[in-house]
């Protein structure tokens, strides 16, 4: 993204220069005599100032009575006239402020996705979004591994919320007090009320889901106890390194009359593994990507990515870590994006050319602690970051 910023004009301002003072010799007409006028001699003077002018009563009430109202008048009208300006003034300010207001959808927003800036141009065909540095560290995307540590966003955790409070009739706990992000429990809501109604079947059991670091200490060390170091490594992530610090992730099993099954054998569990990601919902750790993720194959352990993220992943055999590190990076803004719809799934197109469906493209983050990024206007969106160097934009018309 272009960082420069528009050349400050400076105006040079200048002082007007004052009008020399002049004496002027002014003539008799202009002082106001007649040099004609024969001049009034003393006597005269004299009998004119013993002359008395009678006070004519009427004229005196008269300009009294004129000069109360005049003062009552202005005494009211001059305030008002200042609250008239002042009023006008505020008004003009809130609709410049409304006129900036309009550019701003009201819809689609996760946390961290920072601020809208107010100075977008009508003609123009985007808005501007100015993201933090934190915002790299939050959403559906964030990739967590081995290699990039989950850093416990205090947002983030302290929105982790029990599934007992928000769970429907679907599918079973293995324990009441499992957590999840409360975007992960209502796509699950969903997907399993909709499993039901397809195939009647509601024995769908959420086995684990939400670990805060001491709880991956204690399992870690329970498994290298019970199972040795090398089993562990296999299967337990290290505390800061696992997906369950997210929120976003669940192992599943099928519990039937209290008899546990997997869920990648069970016969009636096809329409979950069919369907899941049409939820947002993926399978984190399939066999044949070990060698990408490097994590041995987990048939139990799914990873809410959200719609269309999981979609796309499926139909191009991707992982999270291919997807994020090597194929969406490939898309920005002002270049080609990534436009997909269900109908004709994934396809390069240019900004101009979003018209339906989704479009997503990457943004690196920048050097200096905030990013600006540019969001079709008339979209719903939502911003996840990648955990390690950038953003993902997702908009839906």
């Amino acid at each position: 993204m272009n960082n420069n910023q528009d050349p400050r004009r400076t105006q040079n301002g200048y002082s007007p220069l004052g009008e020399p003072q002049v004496k002027r010799t002014y003539t008799p007409e202009e002082a106001g005599h007649d040099r004609h006028r024969k001049p009034v001699s003393r006597f005269n003077y004299m009998r004119r100032r013993r002359k008395r002018t009678k006070i004519n009563i009427g004229v005196v009430l008269c300009t009294l009575i004129f000069a109360l109202i005049i003062g009552t008048s202005l005494f009211f009208i001059i305030p008002s006239l200042k609250d008239a300006q002042n009023s006008s003034s505020t008004t003009t300010g809130l609709e410049e402020n409304a006129g900036e207001d309009k550019e701003k959808p009201g819809g689609n927003k996760p946390a961290g996705e920072g601020n809208e800036t107010g100075d977008n141009k009508d003609d123009l065909p985007y808005m501007t979004l100015t993201l933090s540095e934190e915002d790299i560290h939050k959403g559906e995307l964030i990739l967590v591994n081995s290699y990039t540590e989950y850093l416990f966003p205090e947002e983030l955790e302290n929105s982790i919320t029990g599934v007992r409070d928000m769970k429907n009739e679907y599918y079973k706990m293995s324990q009441s007090t499992h957590k999840l992000l409360p975007c992960a429990i209502e796509a699950f809501n969903m997907m399993t009320e909709d499993y039901f109604n397809e195939t009647g079947f509601a024995s769908l059991q959420l086995n684990s889901c939400y670990r805060s670091r001491t709880d991956q200490e204690n399992l870690y060390k329970q498994y290298s106890e019970e199972r040795g170091e090398d089993y562990a490594k296999a299967y337990v992530a290290n505390p800061g390194e696992s997906e369950h610090h997210t929120g976003l992730a669940m192992d599943l099993n099928v519990n039937v009359n209290g008899y546990i099954y997997y869920v990648e054998s069970y016969s009636e569990c096809a329409w979950f593994r069919e369907n899941a990601s049409e939820y947002g919902f993926i399978l984190r750790y399939p066999d044949d990507k070990v060698y990408k993720t490097g994590i041995s194959y987990e048939s139990w352990h799914y990873r809410y990515v959200g719609i269309p993220h999981a979609q796309i992943m499926e139909d191009q055999n991707l992982c999270l870590e291919e997807y994020l590190e090597d194929y969406i990076v490939s898309y920005t803004y002002d270049t080609l994006i990534l436009g997909y719809t269900e109908n004709s799934g994934v396809q390069p197109i240019t900004a101009d050319e979003f018209a339906e469906g989704y479009a997503i493209y990457y943004v690196p983050a920048e050097d200096d602690m905030t990013t600006e990024v540019k969001i079709p206007k008339e979209c719903e969106y939502t911003v996840s970051g990648n955990n390690f160097d950038g953003y993902i934009i997702t908009c839906k018309k």
